[in-house]
């Protein structure tokens, strides 16, 4: 029986910029997505920043998307900022389809 890792990854941007969902306008929140990969599955990996810990059988993958509380969309940061982009260009928080 072995212990248990912990990796957490968050983009910068998702911690300072404001950004806002193109179908409804509302402010997106963010969410909290945790995997986790036992030693046997395709996913795990036994390195945890730059070393090998002993005794590791299971690993805690955390990451974070963007959530729209008004509408449910989730959307991932880098297609967040694609949008904005669009959004800042056109000066509009609220995008059609054909944009």
């Amino acid at each position: 029986m072995g212990w248990q890792g912990y990796e957490e990854t968050i983009a910068v941007g998702m911690l300072f910029k404001k950004m806002y969902c193109h179908k409804c306008g509302c402010l997106l929140k963010k969410k909290k997505v945790a995997h986790l990969y036992l030693k046997s599955d395709p996913g795990y990996s036994n390195d945890m920043i730059g070393h090998i810990p002993i005794g590791m059988d299971k690993k805690m993958m955390v990451h974070y998307i963007y959530h729209c509380p008004n509408c449910g969309l989730e959307i991932t940061y880098d297609e967040q900022c694609v949008i904005a982009k669009k959004q800042k260009l056109l000066k509009k928080r609220i995008l059609n389809e054909n944009a």
